[in-house]
């Protein structure tokens, strides 16, 4: 069973959670360079998605690797975007419907992606949406709970003198929730195939919400 309140508050397990959230959050600032956090989440995502410990959390010293991956995430967004977009373009209500279609498909998708990281699987709306009905019911929780914390996010991110640095440094420990959340909601459903995300240093790590 899904422990919300123990999974909300994860990262302050780690005793260097702070040093490392302030690195994540700093990086959030920068236009561009924000691609290093995203990539960094990705990689407590693909941890969770195997089943894997992510505390302590990982050490940022696979700064390639996070920023590529981060673009790619940036590129499927991108991707799954585009046809909301065109239909708001015609039809705003349609358009709507399908970005709120969109955005409930997004994150199995990266998750449907993460397991051999073939871009097309993250298009495979079938195959996806059978994996969220496999998992509804903690789907559903998850997803909720993930949409309210990114429109608090944002709204702190907005707002005057302290917004814009407070909000990236909250952004960042959200997406570290989000990415620990939608992992262990598709965990059980997605193939057992899915590859090494991080090194054997991580994989030994241990985590209070095993």
């Amino acid at each position: 069973m899904l422990d919300l309140e123990c999974e909300l508050t994860y990262p302050l397990h780690d005793e260097r959670w702070l040093k490392k959230a302030l690195i994540g959050g700093f990086l959030n600032i920068i236009p561009v360079i924000c691609f290093f956090p995203w990539g960094y989440a990705y990689r407590v995502f693909r941890q969770t998605l195997r089943g894997d410990y992510v505390l302590p959390l990982p050490p940022w010293n696979r700064w390639k690797e996070d920023f590529i991956k981060g673009f790619m995430i940036l590129v499927l967004a991108v991707c799954w975007g585009i046809i909301p977009y065109v239909v708001w373009q015609v039809h705003p209500f349609a358009g709507m419907l399908v970005a709120a279609a969109a955005a409930i498909l997004f994150p199995m998708s990266l998750a449907f992606y993460a397991a051999e990281e073939r871009f097309a699987d993250a298009f495979r709306v079938k195959q996806i949406w059978h994996l969220i009905r496999g998992c509804r019911d903690i789907y559903v929780r998850v997803w909720l709970v993930s949409g309210v914390l990114l429109v608090v996010s944002m709204f702190i991110w907005r707002l005057p003198v302290v917004g814009y640095p407070v909000g990236a440094f909250l952004f960042f420990y959200i997406l570290l929730i989000y990415a620990r959340l939608f992992g262990l909601a598709g965990r059980g459903v997605l193939p057992a195939s899915t590859p090494d995300a991080s090194p054997k240093a991580e994989e030994s790590a241990t985590s209070p919400t095993s």
